[in-house]
């Protein structure tokens, strides 16, 4: 089939499962976290013989140039599967998904990752830096509060949350 929109359930399943497998985390987990941003995602899955092989996905959001808001996509996955790699797939899904953030409106598009080679390779470019720190877990500092568990907001609340910095 080659790249296409998501078209039902089961490509959602199959794209989870794909993402648990590249990053080594629980299926469970990684399925409720998609689940919860299906609802604004922008995506884009490689199917071959009704299996996805490698999916890109991206949450529109605002960046802020010269104190304006102007909407962006902020690529949150891509993965291809391993029998796949090398043979362009993520390089049409990269290319597809960013289509899609254009075509949605959107001026600009950010992804966080290690694979700058790659998507050098693809026109990207890196316009800043992220920094990752690391402590033995005996040097933090135990939190003292009430113990109320803070929720992740529904998907409408985000929802209505991005109209409203939108608009400002």
């Amino acid at each position: 089939v080659g790249v296409v929109e998501p078209r039902n359930d089961g490509e959602w399943e199959q794209f989870s499962e794909l993402v648990a497998r590249s990053c080594g985390e629980a299926t469970t987990e990684v399925a409720q976290r998609i689940a919860n941003q299906r609802p604004s995602a922008i995506a884009r899955f490689e199917v071959q013989d009704d299996r996805v092989v490698g999916g890109a996905l991206a949450l529109p959001c605002v960046q802020y140039f010269g104190g304006r808001p102007v909407a962006a996509g902020a690529v949150s996955s891509l993965c291809v599967a391993p029998h796949e790699r090398g043979r362009g797939t993520g390089r049409r899904l990269m290319w597809a998904l960013a289509d899609a953030i254009g075509f949605n409106g959107t001026a600009a598009a950010e992804i966080y990752t290690n694979a700058h080679g790659f998507l050098r390779s693809l026109g990207w470019e890196v316009a800043g830096q992220s920094y990752c720190f690391s402590a033995p877990s005996g040097a933090l500092v135990t939190e003292e509060g009430s113990g109320t568990a803070v929720r992740d907001p529904a998907p409408h609340e985000v929802r209505v949350l991005r109209t409203r910095l939108g608009a400002q």
